[in-house]
């Protein structure tokens, strides 16, 4: 399993070099995330979310907060491979939100525990969990429920799961990586 699944038909280069029905190539950035721009982001926690919040793009979907489209920018962006003071600073930067906290019972798709920092969207009654591991911080996994009743089902409903259970780095695009297990 990789970080960045490649798509079916062997378009191993969408979404590292494009984004879809970009023919040109898309510049590194929020869109297209490599190492190096990771690298060059600030590691100062308070640049950094100034940075994001001037980079982050308003939601497609109407009367989503701010800080949520913030706080999910940054969800899109944990777990990716990155230099680990950029990861600590991202860490940081999200626990600065407005609403963000600590998340004791937090698990991810599979069931494993770990540590955990949500937010809720009280626009749409969601809340997001990110999952972490206890010993050394690396993204076990993330879910997002219903936190109230609303048209897509009861309070407690879960909307979206996942579950890390391997990540690699490859030397080229379509390499088949040697995974091993982080659990």
């Amino acid at each position: 399993m990789q970080a960045f699944p490649r798509p079916p038909g062997g378009q191993e280069r969408l979404g590292q070099d494009a984004e879809p029905g970009d023919d040109k190539g898309t510049p590194a950035g929020l869109g297209r995330p490599t190492y190096n721009w990771l690298a060059s982001l600030p590691t100062d926690p308070d640049k950094l979310l100034t940075y994001l919040y001037a980079r982050t793009p308003k939601s497609g979907e109407e009367g989503q907060e701010r800080d949520q489209a913030v706080f999910e920018e940054i969800g899109s962006l944990v777990g990716t491979v990155m230099p680990p003071g950029t990861a600590a600073a991202l860490h940081r930067a999200a626990a600065r939100i407005p609403g963000v906290s600590e998340a004791p019972d937090a698990q991810d798709a599979i069931g494993r525990k770990g540590v955990g920092i949500s937010r809720d969207d009280t626009t749409f009654g969601t809340r997001t969990e990110w999952v972490f591991d206890k010993k050394d911080l690396h993204l076990l996994g993330s879910r997002t429920y219903l936190i109230r009743d609303t048209r897509y089902g009861e309070a407690g409903t879960l909307m979206s799961g996942e579950a890390v259970l391997a990540q690699a780095v490859v030397d080229k695009a379509g390499e088949t990586p040697a995974v091993s297990e982080q659990s």
